[in-house]
């Protein structure tokens, strides 16, 4: 089921989101075997020698997921149109 785009519902589902906070790492590299790539420009490396394929494409790096993100916020315009809903989800703002 890899690429069917099921992967974060499942988490989801299981209430499995701290998953999300384990860096994804690539193969060991070896440079002799890719003489041609250059470290830091053409492929990014972590401490360990391990690739680290989106150090330059996420933010900060570090993933971090929140408990909030199991649930989705309630749109603040549904909140003003109807008085009967509960208060917004935890985590997320209600104003």
């Amino acid at each position: 089921m890899v690429a069917e785009d099921t992967r974060w519902d499942d988490l989801m589902r299981w209430k499995a989101g701290k998953f999300l906070n384990i860096p994804v790492l690539g193969m060991k590299f070896v440079q002799s075997e890719y003489p041609t790539l250059r470290i830091g420009t053409d492929i990014y490396l972590n401490e360990n020698g391990y690739i680290e394929p989106y150090q330059k494409t996420l933010p900060g790096r570090n993933r971090v997921f929140n408990d909030r993100q199991y649930l989705f916020p309630i749109p603040l315009e549904d909140l003003l149109l109807n008085p009967n809903l509960k208060p917004q989800n935890p985590g997320w703002p209600d104003k």
